[in-house]
């Protein structure tokens, strides 16, 4: 599409604001009174944990259709998604609190995926299609007790779509947009996605499929005087069914597949090359309740296989597998007391030079207390039990107080906690910079919060950490080898988030990340963050948001000197206009990201998006 396709965007999308009549927006933001999932593994009301946890669901989602996963989760307190602002398809490096990808680990419906293939052994966010997404929750701070191992700085937990009433319904979502660079704004069509999501329930029976492509071009991975275009595409399909076997108990399968194409550039001389680099990843997961008024099993299990291909001057094939079953349990043990406890089995492999193994079995309890009727204390213990290293045991501690006075309800929180993460296969025994003398690292964590809720229009919530890192595993661009560090690093920081519900047609949301690590360079990780949502229910169906985002000044490597230098810090504004022309049945959006197209540096020598334009539809049958 050349510039003509521009103005048709403008067109249409200007059409979106000439219908409908005032009305009042009726979604609320976070309360004290919603249900998390992540903090225990089992429902509970906000007031109750004892832990910062961001939820995302349907609203925030369906205002970021064409966006990545990892464009959504890094406008949230506390993380950085570094190459979310790249090209789309670029190597993802996931940092929370001041951490590292591998200190964060990810549940799908309550099934730890990973990839023990990669360097990090880490889930490649690439693979996760939004669309298939009802809700993310985001748990903050040390949660191997429950989580296990490498849940040191946050865990994502993802919540898949599934029909919950009888009935059928089928969702398809289209869009299409620019994907430039601040100097290439010739407004050519070089972004689509299609996805459609199909969910029905009947005779206690669910079932569910979904399919989804999203392509892109029109950028080069590094910037150079030639630019060659890299395309990234990502394929992924689903489909899940479940039984109603009885009033306590239920079942559910869900077999999923992913593929992605990308292309890239030679990183060492930041030169153009005709690099890609091709993944495909393969699922099949059970989750089963069952429940009784004094007690609640779960059982979680599941299996990933990977296989990836680089295309390079250093071309390679990466296999791995792994199995994981966790078998937890609720308890009611007296008035106020509950147990959790349960049994967590990994198997990870993968095809090095020749195939690698390893298992882990952690028998977990957390006890829950509810000393008065503003008081609760949970604490955990885990005996991380591995194939390779010596029995760990980790640990928390979480008190929690709640008071009410008259309409504000106050919640103050405290943990002491410690989190363990071993080697991966590839840092072990892969054949590029393997060390098989490699120690676990191990993390402490102390944290302290408040959260004030004022009626039903405001919530302020305020946390300090404090992470201490021993035995961190680093790579040493010197001897290009994997080893323990020989220093401490310590992590603080203070995370604030708000959310104001300014009237019936205006809501604020806000948030702000101070991060000091010491010990090492801290590349990548800005000291401030910042981001701001403004979203105003203009008309009958009309929705306006805007966005801003701060990235504040960071350390980057120079792959040409192989010398560290400081990236400034820069501001983004995006804005997002819908509107529904049959209500909740078909709905007009149009994007536009960075708007004032701000010229940055997110990684040095890889070029950035600029101002971009994406038009799309949401049907709803």
């Amino acid at each position: 599409m050349r510039r003509s396709s521009f103005f048709m965007m403008l067109l249409v999308g200007g059409s979106v604001c000439s219908f409908g009549q005032v009305s009042t927006d009726t979604t609320q933001i976070n309360y004290l009174d919603e249900v998390l999932v992540s903090d225990t593994k089992f429902e509970s009301k906000r007031r109750e944990t004892g832990k910062m946890v961001i939820r995302i669901g349907q609203e925030e989602l369906s205002r970021s259709v064409g966006q990545s996963l990892a464009e959504i989760i890094n406008r949230q307190a506390g993380l950085e998604i570094n190459g979310s602002r790249s090209r789309q398809g670029e190597v993802l490096g996931v940092f929370a609190r001041g951490g590292r990808g591998r200190q964060v680990v990810v549940f799908v419906d309550g099934v730890r995926v990973s990839d023990p293939s990669s360097f990090s052994g880490t889930y490649d966010l690439r693979l996760i299609n939004p669309a298939a997404i009802e809700t993310i929750e985001i748990l903050k701070g040390a949660n191997s007790t429950l989580y296990g191992a490498n849940a040191a700085t946050a865990v994502l937990y993802i919540t898949t779509k599934k029909a919950v009433v009888d009935g059928f319904s089928a969702q398809i979502t289209s869009s299409f947009g620019t994907n430039q660079t601040t100097e290439d704004q010739r407004f050519k069509t070089a972004a689509t996605s299609n996805n459609v999501v199909l969910n029905g329930r009947n005779s206690g029976i669910t079932y569910g499929a979904e399919f989804g492509h999203s392509y892109t071009d029109g950028i080069s991975s590094i910037n150079t005087d030639d630019n060659e275009e890299d395309k990234n595409e990502l394929t992924t399909a689903a489909a899940h069914i479940g039984w109603q076997i009885s009033d306590s108990w239920d079942v559910r399968v869900r077999a999923t597949l992913a593929k992605l194409n990308t292309d890239y550039d030679e990183s060492f001389g930041l030169q153009d090359a005709a690099y890609s680099f091709l993944s495909e990843q393969k699922g099949i997961f059970l989750s089963s309740k069952y429940g009784t008024e004094k007690t609640e099993i779960h059982l979680k299990a599941g299996m990933n296989s990977f296989r990836s291909e680089n295309i390079s001057a250093f071309p390679g094939d990466f296999e791995g597998q792994n199995s994981m079953a966790d078998l937890y349990g609720k308890f009611f043990l007296a008035d106020g007391i509950t147990a959790i406890a349960g049994l967590n089995y990994l198997e990870e492999k993968a095809e090095l030079a020749e195939e690698e193994t390893f298992e882990i079995w952690d028998p977990y309890l957390q006890l829950q207390g509810k000393i008065s009727p503003g008081i609760r204390v949970n604490a955990g213990v885990r005996l991380h039990t591995h194939s390779a290293y010596d029995t760990e045991l980790v640990y928390a501690v979480n008190p929690v107080f709640t008071s009410q006075l008259g309409t504000t309800e106050i919640k103050l929180y405290g943990s002491y906690a410690s989190a363990y993460l071993t080697p991966t296969l590839n840092q072990l025994y892969g054949d590029f910079g393997a060390n098989a003398e490699l120690e676990p690292e191990s993390n402490r964590t102390a944290e302290l919060g408040a959260q004030v809720g004022l009626g039903k229009t405001f919530q302020l919530e305020a946390v300090y950490f404090d992470r201490e890192e021993e035995n961190a595993v680093i790579f040493d661009n010197m001897l290009f080898q994997y080893e323990n560090a020989s220093t401490k690093i310590m992590v603080k920081g203070v995370e604030l988030a708000l959310g104001w519900k300014a009237s019936k047609k205006l809501r604020l949301t806000a948030n702000y990340t101070y991060t000091d690590r010491q010990g090492d360079a801290a590349l990548r990780i800005p000291k401030h963050k910042a981001a701001f949502q403004g979203i105003w229910s203009m008309a009958q169906g009309t929705n306006l948001t805007l966005q801003y985002s701060y990235t504040g000044k960071r350390v980057d490597t120079d792959f040409n000197t192989f010398s560290n230098e400081a990236l400034s810090g820069f501001s983004l504004v995006d804005l997002h206009l819908s509107h529904d022309i049959i209500e909740n049945k078909f709905q007009l959006f149009l994007r536009m990201d960075n708007l004032f197209n701000t010229k940055y540096t997110e990684i040095i020598g890889f070029n950035t998006r600029g101002r971009n334009l994406r038009l799309g539809v949401r049907i709803n049958l």
